[in-house]
């Protein structure tokens, strides 16, 4: 049974051009709409505990962010912010105490999602500005003006963040290249969550598809098993 944990892929930037459309699209109309309506107007998922494990394992893979549009026509902005704190409660609902293997993926994952978020943003912004995604760079470290008046300052300050982010890309890098030494596959696959779903389903006794358990539940689920084999390989010590 192969419990080993494994990185989401570095496939799919195509899902960037689909939401800068949804992006520009959304924002030509809020220009005739009133700001406090829109908010009503579309709903997205959230939270790793509402989120379904089978839409999860596609945007680890695939990185398709529009999944999580329930209804309507979300900002690429509320996409990113999502995923990140979906992201997050998986993680820490996972808790990879129990697996050094899946703690490093973890980790490897945090960066890596940081990298595509900063440079997906990247390629927005440098054709136009957005406040809510300056925000976000400001979050990840990146305190730049980003004064859209002075173009020429507007964009030097891209090209630092551009400059900047390769730190971020080189030990992305460094960890992927780590993590191969002890994973047989660098990137997580379908294949790869069937193999850990069919794992729990062997430990609760019964079959646990994706799409009947949400992204919470799976890491919960997870950490449980994984505490339970470690305890088991454990030698044990008569009183």
């Amino acid at each position: 049974m192969k419990t080993q944990g494994t990185t989401p892929g570095k496939r799919g930037s195509k899902k960037l051009l689909l939401l800068k459309r949804k992006m520009d699209s959304s924002d030509s109309g809020n220009q005739t709409t009133n700001p406090s309506s829109d908010l009503k107007s579309w709903s997205i998922y959230t939270s790793a505990k509402e989120l379904p494990f089978n839409i999860f394992q596609t945007i680890c893979i695939e990185e398709k962010l529009e999944l999580l549009i329930k209804d309507g026509n979300p900002p690429v902005s509320e996409l990113i912010n999502a995923w990140l704190n979906i992201y997050t409660e998986y993680s820490d609902a996972l808790d990879s105490r129990y697996s050094a293997t899946m703690e490093e993926s973890m980790d490897t994952e945090v960066l890596r999602t940081k990298t595509m978020l900063v440079h997906n943003i990247i390629q927005i912004l440098s054709k136009k500005h957005y406040p809510e995604l300056i925000d976000i760079l400001r979050q990840h470290g990146y305190p730049f003006k980003f004064d859209c008046n002075n173009p020429e300052e507007y964009h030097r300050d891209i090209s630092r963040v551009v400059t900047r982010s390769k730190f971020w890309v080189l030990k992305l890098q460094q960890k992927d290249a780590e993590n191969k030494l002890y994973t047989k596959t660098a990137k997580p696959t379908y294949e790869h969550f069937a193999e850990c779903l069919f794992a729990l389903s062997m430990y609760a006794g019964y079959e646990i598809r994706a799409y009947d358990i949400t992204a919470f539940e799976f890491a919960t689920r997870y950490k449980a098993m994984m505490a339970y084999y470690n305890m088991k390989r454990k030698p044990q010590i008569d009183d």
